[in-house]
């Protein structure tokens, strides 16, 4: 989706000298969206915002995302790490409470 605003009809001197030329100046974002023509005008200042931020996904190299997996596999270990040590902590409370519960009957 192309946006602009601002636009601006200006008289510019020609490169090749002599005649003059109308010019346009405006400014201008680009973004990528599902929403609908109605949906845009009905909200401009909204949907500009959105195209002042947003930048285009640039795929990632073969080595870029072998990099990404690694480091999500490795947060995934780190959390398998800690949901076993919760896990054993959990176990280790349970058989002290049944502990005491057996030996107080």
């Amino acid at each position: 989706m192309w946006l602009r605003k601002n636009i601006r009809q200006t008289t510019v001197e020609a490169e090749t000298g002599g005649e003059e030329n109308l010019e346009y100046t405006y400014e201008e974002v680009y973004f990528r969206t599902t929403a609908t023509q109605a949906e845009i005008e009905g909200n401009q200042d909204s949907y500009w915002e959105t195209g002042q931020g947003w930048e285009p996904e640039v795929p990632l190299t073969p080595e870029q995302k072998i990099e990404k997996l690694q480091l999500e596999l490795n947060q995934a270990n780190a959390d398998l790490a800690q949901a076993k040590t919760d896990n054993d902590m959990a176990i280790a409370e349970l058989t002290m409470v049944m502990a005491a519960m057996m030996g107080g009957a």
